[in-house]
Protein backbone atom coordinates (compact mmCIF):
# COMPACT_ATOMS: atom_id res chain seq x y z
CA UNK A 1 0.00 0.00 0.00
CA UNK A 2 2.97 2.43 0.39
CA UNK A 3 4.44 1.78 -2.74
CA UNK A 4 1.19 2.41 -4.65
CA UNK A 5 0.47 5.72 -1.83
CA UNK A 6 3.65 6.91 -3.42
CA UNK A 7 3.04 6.17 -6.96
CA UNK A 8 -0.69 8.09 -7.01
CA UNK A 9 0.97 11.01 -4.89
CA UNK A 10 4.10 11.29 -7.60
CA UNK A 11 0.48 11.22 -10.32
CA UNK A 12 2.26 8.25 -11.95
CA UNK A 13 -0.88 6.39 -12.19
CA UNK A 14 0.27 3.58 -14.50
CA UNK A 15 3.00 2.94 -12.15
CA UNK A 16 0.13 2.23 -8.92
CA UNK A 17 -2.53 0.87 -11.53
CA UNK A 18 0.18 -2.17 -11.88
CA UNK A 19 1.43 -2.58 -8.76
CA UNK A 20 -2.15 -2.84 -7.10
CA UNK A 21 -3.12 -5.78 -10.13
CA UNK A 22 -0.31 -7.71 -9.12
CA UNK A 23 -0.80 -7.44 -5.84
CA UNK A 24 -4.37 -8.58 -6.06
CA UNK A 25 -4.09 -10.71 -8.57
CA UNK A 26 -0.53 -12.42 -8.48
CA UNK A 27 -0.34 -12.74 -4.20
CA UNK A 28 -3.99 -12.17 -3.33
CA UNK A 29 -5.84 -14.22 -5.52
CA UNK A 30 -3.21 -16.70 -6.74
CA UNK A 31 -2.01 -17.60 -3.31
CA UNK A 32 -3.72 -16.65 -0.34
CA UNK A 33 -6.83 -17.54 -1.73
CA UNK A 34 -5.97 -20.74 -2.84
CA UNK A 35 -4.49 -21.14 0.58
CA UNK A 36 -7.69 -19.74 2.21
CA UNK A 37 -9.80 -22.84 1.06
CA UNK A 38 -8.03 -25.20 3.21
CA UNK A 39 -9.14 -23.52 6.38
CA UNK A 40 -12.43 -22.58 4.85
CA UNK A 41 -13.15 -26.01 4.15
CA UNK A 42 -11.38 -27.74 6.98
CA UNK A 43 -14.01 -29.26 10.14
CA UNK A 44 -11.95 -27.35 12.86
CA UNK A 45 -14.39 -24.69 13.24
CA UNK A 46 -11.45 -22.10 15.27
CA UNK A 47 -9.45 -22.39 12.30
CA UNK A 48 -12.46 -21.70 9.90
CA UNK A 49 -13.47 -18.50 11.68
CA UNK A 50 -10.10 -17.27 11.68
CA UNK A 51 -9.78 -17.79 8.26
CA UNK A 52 -12.68 -16.22 7.58
CA UNK A 53 -11.33 -12.82 9.92
CA UNK A 54 -8.54 -12.75 7.99
CA UNK A 55 -9.80 -12.89 4.68
CA UNK A 56 -12.34 -10.59 5.22
CA UNK A 57 -9.71 -8.13 6.67
CA UNK A 58 -7.77 -8.39 3.15
CA UNK A 59 -10.43 -8.06 1.27
CA UNK A 60 -11.65 -4.54 2.53
CA UNK A 61 -7.98 -3.90 1.75
CA UNK A 62 -7.90 -4.68 -1.25
CA UNK A 63 -11.04 -3.04 -1.98
CA UNK A 64 -9.94 0.05 -0.78
CA UNK A 65 -6.54 -0.33 -2.36
CA UNK A 66 -8.36 -0.84 -5.93
CA UNK A 67 -11.37 1.52 -5.39
CA UNK A 68 -9.36 5.00 -7.14
CA UNK A 69 -8.88 2.48 -10.51
CA UNK A 70 -12.35 0.29 -10.36
CA UNK A 71 -14.25 2.41 -8.58
CA UNK A 72 -17.85 0.60 -9.73
CA UNK A 73 -16.93 -2.75 -9.00
CA UNK A 74 -15.62 -2.02 -5.60
CA UNK A 75 -18.33 -0.01 -4.60
CA UNK A 76 -20.52 -2.72 -5.99
CA UNK A 77 -18.53 -5.42 -3.49
CA UNK A 78 -17.97 -2.77 -0.45
CA UNK A 79 -21.71 -2.84 0.11
CA UNK A 80 -21.96 -7.11 -0.13
CA UNK A 81 -19.16 -7.33 2.73
CA UNK A 82 -20.18 -8.12 6.33
CA UNK A 83 -20.23 -5.43 8.54
CA UNK A 84 -19.43 -1.97 5.80
CA UNK A 85 -20.93 1.22 6.54
CA UNK A 86 -21.02 4.07 4.02
CA UNK A 87 -19.16 4.35 0.65
CA UNK A 88 -15.94 2.56 0.21
CA UNK A 89 -14.84 5.95 -1.28
CA UNK A 90 -15.01 7.50 2.05
CA UNK A 91 -13.23 4.59 3.43
CA UNK A 92 -9.58 5.09 4.73
CA UNK A 93 -6.38 4.41 2.35
CA UNK A 94 -4.45 1.16 3.75
CA UNK A 95 -1.80 2.16 5.65
CA UNK A 96 1.29 -0.52 6.76
CA UNK A 97 0.98 0.19 10.28
CA UNK A 98 -2.90 -0.88 9.69
CA UNK A 99 -1.25 -4.75 9.67
CA UNK A 100 0.47 -6.61 11.67
CA UNK A 101 4.12 -7.39 10.34
CA UNK A 102 5.66 -10.27 10.59
CA UNK A 103 9.17 -11.35 8.69
CA UNK A 104 9.27 -14.95 9.55
CA UNK A 105 5.54 -15.18 7.70
CA UNK A 106 7.47 -13.77 4.66
CA UNK A 107 10.13 -15.65 4.82
CA UNK A 108 7.59 -19.55 4.88
CA UNK A 109 5.89 -17.98 2.10
CA UNK A 110 8.78 -17.44 -0.10
CA UNK A 111 10.28 -20.98 0.62
CA UNK A 112 6.66 -22.35 -0.16
CA UNK A 113 6.64 -20.17 -3.31
CA UNK A 114 9.48 -21.08 -4.28
CA UNK A 115 8.51 -25.42 -3.89
CA UNK A 116 5.38 -25.01 -5.35
CA UNK A 117 6.44 -22.92 -8.15
CA UNK A 118 9.32 -25.26 -8.92
CA UNK A 119 7.09 -28.02 -8.51
CA UNK A 120 4.76 -26.63 -11.21
CA UNK A 121 7.16 -25.44 -13.84
CA UNK A 122 8.37 -29.32 -14.02
CA UNK A 123 4.84 -29.89 -14.36
CA UNK A 124 4.63 -27.36 -17.51
CA UNK A 125 7.78 -28.90 -18.94
CA UNK A 126 7.17 -31.90 -18.64
CA UNK A 127 4.04 -31.84 -20.05
CA UNK A 128 1.98 -33.70 -17.27
CA UNK A 129 -1.36 -33.12 -16.90
CA UNK A 130 -3.60 -31.16 -14.43
CA UNK A 131 -5.46 -33.89 -13.05
CA UNK A 132 -2.57 -36.03 -12.69
CA UNK A 133 -1.00 -35.84 -8.85
CA UNK A 134 2.92 -36.39 -8.75
CA UNK A 135 4.84 -37.58 -5.68
CA UNK A 136 8.06 -35.20 -4.78
CA UNK A 137 11.21 -35.67 -2.75
CA UNK A 138 12.54 -32.18 -0.92
CA UNK A 139 15.69 -31.97 -0.66
CA UNK A 140 16.13 -29.24 2.24
CA UNK A 141 19.54 -29.29 4.37
CA UNK A 142 18.02 -26.47 6.63
CA UNK A 143 15.63 -28.39 9.44
CA UNK A 144 13.80 -24.97 10.48
CA UNK A 145 12.50 -24.83 6.87
CA UNK A 146 11.85 -28.56 6.76
CA UNK A 147 9.72 -28.28 9.09
CA UNK A 148 7.86 -25.36 7.24
CA UNK A 149 7.46 -27.39 4.26
CA UNK A 150 6.04 -30.74 6.72
CA UNK A 151 3.64 -27.92 8.59
CA UNK A 152 2.06 -27.25 4.81
CA UNK A 153 2.09 -30.44 3.15
CA UNK A 154 -1.75 -29.87 2.63
CA UNK A 155 -0.85 -26.72 1.31
CA UNK A 156 1.42 -27.85 -1.27
CA UNK A 157 -0.80 -30.72 -2.28
CA UNK A 158 -3.44 -28.32 -2.91
CA UNK A 159 -1.77 -25.71 -4.88
CA UNK A 160 0.66 -27.92 -7.08
CA UNK A 161 -1.30 -30.94 -7.06
CA UNK A 162 0.90 -33.38 -5.16
CA UNK A 163 -0.29 -36.76 -3.51
CA UNK A 164 3.10 -36.92 -1.45
CA UNK A 165 5.85 -35.35 0.21
CA UNK A 166 9.17 -36.95 1.36
CA UNK A 167 11.10 -34.68 2.78
CA UNK A 168 15.42 -35.31 3.74
CA UNK A 169 18.33 -33.08 4.25
CA UNK A 170 20.20 -34.58 1.01
CA UNK A 171 19.98 -37.28 -1.16
CA UNK A 172 21.15 -39.01 -4.39
CA UNK A 173 18.79 -38.05 -7.55
CA UNK A 174 15.58 -40.29 -7.49
CA UNK A 175 15.59 -42.92 -10.73
CA UNK A 176 13.55 -41.63 -13.55
CA UNK A 177 12.98 -37.99 -11.85
CA UNK A 178 12.92 -34.10 -12.71
CA UNK A 179 14.94 -31.99 -10.39
CA UNK A 180 14.44 -27.74 -9.99
CA UNK A 181 16.42 -25.47 -7.44
CA UNK A 182 14.38 -23.73 -4.86
CA UNK A 183 16.48 -21.20 -3.04
CA UNK A 184 19.31 -23.73 -1.00
CA UNK A 185 16.92 -26.68 -1.80
CA UNK A 186 15.88 -28.80 -4.46
CA UNK A 187 12.60 -30.59 -5.39
CA UNK A 188 12.45 -34.23 -7.84
CA UNK A 189 9.08 -34.88 -9.24
CA UNK A 190 9.00 -38.61 -9.63
CA UNK A 191 8.07 -39.22 -13.18
CA UNK A 192 8.25 -43.01 -13.13
CA UNK A 193 4.85 -44.89 -13.68
CA UNK A 194 3.14 -40.92 -14.30
CA UNK A 195 3.98 -40.63 -17.85
CA UNK A 196 4.56 -42.73 -20.75
CA UNK A 197 8.18 -42.04 -21.86
CA UNK A 198 8.12 -43.67 -24.80
CA UNK A 199 5.18 -41.58 -25.93
CA UNK A 200 6.84 -38.32 -24.67
CA UNK A 201 9.30 -38.73 -26.81
CA UNK A 202 7.67 -39.14 -29.97
CA UNK A 203 5.53 -35.75 -28.69
CA UNK A 204 8.88 -34.04 -28.50
CA UNK A 205 10.51 -35.02 -31.78
CA UNK A 206 7.37 -34.55 -33.40
CA UNK A 207 7.36 -31.01 -31.76
CA UNK A 208 10.97 -30.46 -32.62
CA UNK A 209 10.65 -31.16 -36.26
CA UNK A 210 7.50 -28.75 -36.45
CA UNK A 211 9.45 -25.56 -34.65
CA UNK A 212 12.49 -26.48 -36.79
CA UNK A 213 10.69 -26.27 -40.19
CA UNK A 214 9.24 -23.02 -39.09
CA UNK A 215 12.62 -21.77 -37.85
CA UNK A 216 13.70 -22.82 -41.48
CA UNK A 217 11.40 -20.59 -43.17
CA UNK A 218 11.70 -17.41 -41.19
CA UNK A 219 15.41 -17.85 -41.52
CA UNK A 220 15.04 -17.55 -45.64
CA UNK A 221 13.47 -14.58 -45.22
CA UNK A 222 15.96 -13.03 -42.93
CA UNK A 223 18.74 -14.09 -45.48
CA UNK A 224 16.72 -13.13 -48.50
CA UNK A 225 17.66 -9.54 -49.54
CA UNK A 226 14.67 -8.06 -50.96
CA UNK A 227 12.83 -9.09 -47.92
CA UNK A 228 15.17 -7.34 -46.14
CA UNK A 229 15.36 -4.16 -48.13
CA UNK A 230 11.24 -4.03 -49.07
CA UNK A 231 10.05 -5.10 -45.95
CA UNK A 232 9.14 -2.37 -43.05
CA UNK A 233 11.41 -2.52 -40.05
CA UNK A 234 8.90 -3.57 -37.93
CA UNK A 235 8.14 -6.89 -40.29
CA UNK A 236 12.06 -7.50 -39.84
CA UNK A 237 12.07 -6.83 -36.21
CA UNK A 238 9.10 -9.14 -35.85
CA UNK A 239 10.50 -12.10 -37.70
CA UNK A 240 13.90 -12.05 -35.66
CA UNK A 241 11.91 -11.57 -32.50
CA UNK A 242 9.82 -14.78 -33.90
CA UNK A 243 13.23 -16.81 -34.68
CA UNK A 244 14.58 -15.72 -31.36
CA UNK A 245 11.53 -16.61 -29.54
CA UNK A 246 11.54 -20.43 -31.30
CA UNK A 247 15.63 -21.01 -30.74
CA UNK A 248 14.83 -20.57 -26.93
CA UNK A 249 11.83 -23.25 -27.53
CA UNK A 250 13.31 -25.56 -29.09
CA UNK A 251 16.48 -25.59 -26.87
CA UNK A 252 13.90 -26.80 -23.89
CA UNK A 253 12.17 -28.94 -26.65
CA UNK A 254 16.11 -30.80 -26.97
CA UNK A 255 16.85 -30.99 -23.29
CA UNK A 256 13.17 -32.44 -22.74
CA UNK A 257 13.68 -35.14 -25.24
CA UNK A 258 17.50 -35.39 -23.97
CA UNK A 259 16.21 -36.06 -20.47
CA UNK A 260 13.51 -38.91 -21.61
CA UNK A 261 16.09 -40.63 -24.26
CA UNK A 262 18.49 -40.58 -20.93
CA UNK A 263 16.00 -42.36 -18.78
CA UNK A 264 15.79 -45.03 -21.22
CA UNK A 265 19.08 -45.65 -21.40
CA UNK A 266 19.25 -45.88 -17.34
Amino acid sequence: SLEIREALDAFRFNEAAMLCYRFTWHEFCDWYLEMAKQGLYSQDEALKRSTRYVLRQAMLGVLRLAHPFMPFVTEELWHRMPGTEGSVMTAPFPRPEDYLEDPAALEEMDLLMGLITAIRNIRGEMNIPPGKKVSVVAETPDRDQADVIRRNIAHIGALASVASVEITESTEKPEASATAVFGDNQVHVLLKGLLDFEEEKRRLRKAVQKIEKEMTASNKKLANQGFMQKAPPEVVDEVRERVSGMEQKLARLNANLEFFESIAKG
